[in-house]
């Protein structure tokens, strides 16, 4: 699929490709979702982490070994152009986390980088990695909203949609949040490169 969803995050320093997760995956995960374990996810605060659905309200789903190994997969693939576009190295990719967001649930406005102590404040999750499994028509709200520092925006953010297959990664420490979806569910994979 080619769109133009990609000018925007491109145009202020974040990567944005098309069909990184093939949608063969993406459509399966839609199918086989309702058989599969899930849980509430968490988030971490200092060294702790913690359920808290005042600021994060979705639900981390468990795939089988083959689904996640091919996930990860399509994530790892991505080290090289993603360590050429943010100019870091990078060690490794997170284990992917599979959402899906019902009406009602949000991630606030949040970071994903946060400063390991024993290297100096340095960020220890350098590359957030957002992918798409939904069609951006299969549900209302949950809208992916980043707030870059580098334009005045009065404290608004700028929806990216995002669509089906579809990756947006950014620095760690860049702020963004999903809104409260208001109709249907959302999919996405999460992860982060260290």
């Amino acid at each position: 699929m080619t769109s133009n969803w990609r000018w925007l995050p491109n145009s202020l320093g974040m990567l944005a490709v098309d069909d990184v997760l093939p949608n063969a995956l993406c459509q399966a995960i839609l199918a086989k979702h309702p058989e599969w374990y899930e849980e509430a996810a968490s988030i971490h605060r200092d060294a702790d982490t913690t359920v808290d659905q005042a600021v994060r309200s979705t639900r981390v789903l468990t795939p089988p070994k083959e689904t996640k190994h091919e996930i990860q997969q399509c994530l790892t693939n991505l080290v090289p152009q993603l360590q050429d576009h943010f100019a870091v190295d990078l060690e490794r990719v997170e284990k992917a986390q599979v959402l899906r967001y019902g009406v009602g649930d949000k991630f606030r406005k949040h970071r994903d980088g946060s400063a390991d102590p024993e290297t100096k404040g340095q960020l220890f999750r350098k590359v957030s990695l957002v992918l798409a499994i939904s069609e951006t028509n299969a549900y209302a709200g949950g809208d992916f909203v980043i707030f870059p520092e580098s334009i005045d925006l009065h404290g608004r953010g700028c929806v990216v949609r995002i669509p089906s297959g579809g990756l947006l990664a950014f620095r760690a420490d860049l702020q963004h949040e999903v809104t409260e979806v208001t109709n249907g569910e959302r999919f996405s994979v999460v992860s982060w490169a260290r």
